[in-house]
């Protein structure tokens, strides 16, 4: 009588305890599916107590796991936007300042080459336009480079871009 007791004991702890820790496996499961990526997990109210508080846990967790993910996606699509922007403003900067150039220098190399082939005799003047082509081209891109390198104003601050400015 005593071991059928006992072994009813066990069995009746056995099955309380279970019962007890079956809203382990809820918790675990949605915890995995955060950990894969997951942001709509929610658990519902569990009992006792002390599995609700880690469910309720759980839950702020996915509702700011979700919230993070959305503000991650609108920044990267805003930092897109901006590559863009300034991809469109230096390619219209680059044709601006050289396109022109190109083209005069290359109306000065054929003046040039028709001279050379006529035989003409060149002197001194005849490379200088060639020669500040190529200066004022490099002048360009100096002054290109060095806007594209000085951070915004409002990065930089007012003292610092004033010391630039004075030192430019």
């Amino acid at each position: 009588l005593s071991a059928l007791t006992l072994l009813a004991l066990g069995g009746l702890s056995f099955w309380v305890i279970g019962r007890a820790l079956r809203p382990t496996a809820a918790i675990v499961g949605a915890v995995e599916r955060l950990g894969e990526g997951a942001a709509e997990v929610r658990l519902p109210p569990l009992r006792p107590r002390e599995f609700g508080l880690i469910a309720g846990g759980v839950n702020r967790l996915a509702e700011r796991l979700a919230q993070s993910s959305a503000a991650r996606a609108e920044l990267t699509a805003r930092l897109i936007r901006l590559q863009e922007s300034e991809r469109r403003e230096l390619a219209h900067a680059l044709h601006e300042e050289f396109g022109q150039c190109v083209a005069a220098l290359g109306a000065v190399s054929a003046s040039l080459r028709q001279s050379v082939l006529a035989g003409e005799p060149l002197g001194e003047a005849d490379v200088a336009p060639l020669e500040a082509g190529v200066e004022q081209m490099l002048a360009s891109l100096r002054g290109l480079l060095w806007r594209l390198s000085q951070p915004p104003l409002e990065q930089q601050g007012l003292l610092s871009a004033l010391s630039d400015l004075v030192t430019a």
